[in-house]
């Protein structure tokens, strides 16, 4: 039989379910998303919490004309934290299935020469 390097003849069977770059690109999309979610949650801890929740009165009768409240920072900071983390969220899995495809190619190299060697 002539084998010729860095061609495969067929697929291996294999157990059924996700496949290994499936599952390191999974790992590696739930690791940015923690981080992400991490991140979010240090700005609400030592940012928003320290905004109040209402207008403070500068003096008796008197508001700050253009001071914001803790809603206000919410209503603009929500909706771009979400379209943040949906951004990552793809970005993460784009970058992951090309990083365990990356980690993965020295494997499918030795199986190949571990094949070529046994015949």
């Amino acid at each position: 039989m002539d084998q010729t390097p860095g061609v495969r003849e067929g697929t291996v069977d294999r157990a059924p379910g996700l496949s290994i770059r499936l599952k390191l690109t999974l790992s590696y999309a739930a690791f940015l998303m923690i981080a992400g979610a991490l991140l979010l949650a240090v700005v609400w801890v030592f940012l928003l919490r320290y905004v109040p929740d209402r207008l403070v009165p500068t003096e008796p009768g008197g508001f700050f004309p253009h001071s914001p409240d803790r809603t206000d920072l919410l209503r603009a900071f929500v909706p771009r934290a979400a379209e943040m983390l949906a951004f990552l969220f793809v970005f993460s899995l784009v970058g992951g299935w090309l990083l365990a495809g990356w980690m993965l190619a020295p494997l499918t190299r030795i199986t190949d020469a571990t094949r070529m060697a046994a015949t």
